[in-house]
């Protein structure tokens, strides 16, 4: 599949088309009548000529991972009456040490350029998805 389905326009599209099927087949996609509609219609722009996909970038700010963990703040006092830190794991979620909690975002960015046209001057656009998870 083309690097540039990663972007979550792709996966929305697919997902808002899911009950859809097409009426007909689309040879050069190797896509036949009743398959996904979001297959005969990626297939169709898929075979258009005289195009280049430049970067594809994904970027995520502001969420845990298993490299780096969390952030932790430091306890200015114990978080429990008895004194200690508590004997249960974190769920990463609820533990009152997390620091100040910050929205997790997510961008995408995928370029495409058209830089074949016989003559005209060449073309580009950015198709950028942005979200955040409070």
């Amino acid at each position: 599949e083309a690097v540039y389905r990663s972007s979550p326009f792709f996966w929305a599209f697919r997902q808002a088309s899911a009950q859809l099927s097409t009426p007909v087949g689309v040879p050069s996609g190797g896509v036949r009548a009743g398959d996904p509609f979001a297959a005969a219609v990626f297939a169709i722009t898929d075979a258009l000529p005289f195009y280049d996909v430049g970067a594809v970038t994904q970027i995520f700010s502001n969420v845990c991972s298993e490299e780096t963990g969390c952030l932790l703040d430091e306890p200015s006092s114990p978080s429990t009456s008895d004194g200690s830190l508590g004997d249960e794991p974190s769920d990463g979620t609820s533990d009152a040490r997390l620091a100040s909690p910050t929205a997790a975002t997510f961008e995408s960015r995928v370029e495409l350029s058209i830089g074949r046209l016989f003559g005209l001057p060449a073309s580009s656009s950015v198709m950028t998805t942005r979200a955040s998870v409070p």
